[in-house]
């Protein structure tokens, strides 16, 4: 287990609005963090709806979860405690002049996120 699945110990299950549904597997057991596409339910313990500017903004860093949450931004199903654990920091940073360099739409950046995995992004 990598110390982020030490740490987290669960599944996030992502909805965002344009469509894309994912998931995050920090469970222990997991020999490596996945990311990836969902068809179906991943069985989840936590499942988070948001739109997919305001989860850009999250990942950014400049939306909290929890204040996301409370503007009503956020949605979460499932367990509480696991969605406070939800952080910016799972995912890798975005600079400014990645985004100028790079022109991309949120959902390119998504699937950025999705194919190479939650921290190792090359943005």
């Amino acid at each position: 287990a990598t110390p982020l699945a030490d740490k987290i110990n669960a599944v996030y299950e992502l909805h965002l609005s344009n469509g894309r549904v994912f998931s995050i597997n920090l469970k222990r057991d997991s020999t490596d963090p996945v990311i990836g596409y969902s068809a179906v339910p991943v069985g989840a313990d936590c499942t988070i709806t948001m739109s997919d500017t305001d989860f850009f903004s999250l990942i950014r860093g400049q939306l909290q979860p929890q204040i996301a949450f409370m503007k009503g931004k956020l949605k979460i199903k499932g367990s509480m405690g696991v969605a406070l654990k939800f952080s910016p920091n799972l995912f890798p940073k975005i600079s400014d002049e990645d985004l100028v360099s790079g022109g991309r739409e949120v959902d390119v950046i998504v699937d950025e996120l999705v194919s190479v995995g939650v921290g190792k992004a090359k943005l």
